[in-house]
């Protein structure tokens, strides 16, 4: 299974490359702009400044848009230390419902993230839900100190019941800073964002459920 990859971006100046060796420089001297991507392996995490994001997407509009988009789910990798999410969001109109937890616990980074559901956007059995955290606590190790009021998406596949597929998990995981904006208009289900990294089978007693 290819490791789950987190893709951050915050901050105030375009950053353009960080060695793992290199401090994290803090909320305020980070880009609004800046994307980072954190490996997780073996329990160790690392950080690389890789590019900058796209601007919203005005007057959306793509087949399948769905009057009730929901999705819900459980994602544990087999690896020792890997990190968990569960997840459960349902969007009407303005109003959302539910949240979503990430949790992983390991030497260099161990963490909990407690989320209420932003947005979540349909298309067909592929999802992206957005959440805010509300609850955040942990020891990060290379990575920015991620607090209350961040913004997280990710992508999720739901293969139904159909043989030889499997449900799946984005490998690309985005963690805005509050001082970003929201990325609910900007990554939609079918972003190359979200392919560029490829995707992880989410196996039992994990699943993926992806509703209209």
């Amino acid at each position: 299974m290819k490791n789950l990859i987190l893709t951050i971006a915050a901050g105030l100046f375009i950053l353009t490359s960080c060695s793992v060796d290199e401090p994290i420089e803090t909320i305020q001297d980070q880009s609004l702009e800046t994307m980072y991507v954190l490996n997780q392996m073996d329990g160790s995490s690392s950080l690389e400044a890789v590019a900058s994001y796209g601007s919203p997407i005005e007057n959306i509009t793509y087949d399948g848009v769905p009057d009730l988009p929901h999705t819900e789910g459980y994602f544990k990798p087999p690896q020792k230390d890997a990190m968990s999410i569960t997840w459960d969001g349902t969007q009407i109109g303005n109003d959302k419902s539910g949240g979503a937890e990430i949790k992983q616990d390991a030497l260099n980074s161990s963490f909990s993230f407690k989320l209420v559901t932003e947005c979540v956007t349909v298309d067909g059995n592929e999802a992206v839900y957005g959440g805010i955290i509300t609850k955040a606590k942990g020891v990060y190790t290379k990575m920015p100190d991620v607090k209350e009021g961040w913004r997280v998406y990710f992508k999720v596949f739901d293969a139904g019941l159909g043989l030889g597929s499997s449900d799946q998990i984005s490998n690309t995981i985005i963690f805005v800073s509050p001082k970003s904006m929201s990325l609910c208009d900007v990554y939609l289900p079918n972003d190359t964002i979200w392919s560029d990294k490829g995707y992880s089978d989410v196996n039992a007693p994990g699943f993926v459920v992806v509703s209209e």
